[in-house]
């Protein structure tokens, strides 16, 4: 029986089709921020954490340090810009200094939070300097950017990282 030699690219388009739709939806806020340009003269509801950007948060043993931000323009599969969209990119470095048990290191543990209060999932990015799935045990670190999807006009606050439900590193995106 002969072999059909189109089915393995057949498969790679199919696959490459589904790897598009994932991020297509992977890139939608799961909040609902207001769109449009509004302009407010209130303070920012938000509560920022007392680090900022560039100082090191330590809790229970796990550290965290966000080092530098980025903005640039977002682009859908095609490479054409999302209109309305940002994707705003952290350099963080994770340590567990004493932690008790492995800190298991995944981007979509990140949060990002805006001026606003609205959160965003982290995307999973196209960066060959993003942050690796690791296990770090006791006296290791990693470093890594982490992109989020945010609307244009929102202004990023502070950014979450869960460890575990009762552990959260939280630091300031604001530059000293």
């Amino acid at each position: 029986m002969k072999r059909d030699r189109r089915f393995p690219i057949i498969l790679l388009a199919v696959s490459m089709c589904f790897a598009a739709l994932l991020a297509c939806t992977s890139a939608i806020p799961k909040s609902n921020p207001p769109q449009g340009n509004t302009t407010t003269t209130s303070p920012p509801s938000t509560i920022l954490p007392p680090a900022r950007l560039g100082e090191v948060v330590e809790q229970s043993g796990y550290s965290l340090l966000a080092t530098q931000i980025e903005t640039q323009v977002t682009s859908n599969f095609m490479g054409t810009p999302q209109a309305g969209y940002k994707t705003v990119a952290v350099e963080i470095v994770l340590s567990n200094i004493s932690g008790e048990k492995p800190l298991n290191v995944f981007y979509s543990h990140a949060n990002l939070v805006d001026m606003e209060g609205f959160v965003y999932e982290a995307s999973y990015g196209n960066r060959s300097d993003r942050l690796d799935m690791v296990d770090l045990g006791v006296g290791e670190k990693v470093k890594g950017w982490i992109e989020f999807i945010i609307p244009e006009n929102a202004v990023p606050a502070y950014l979450k990282y869960t460890i575990d439900p009762d552990i959260v590193l939280m630091t300031g995106l604001i530059e000293k």
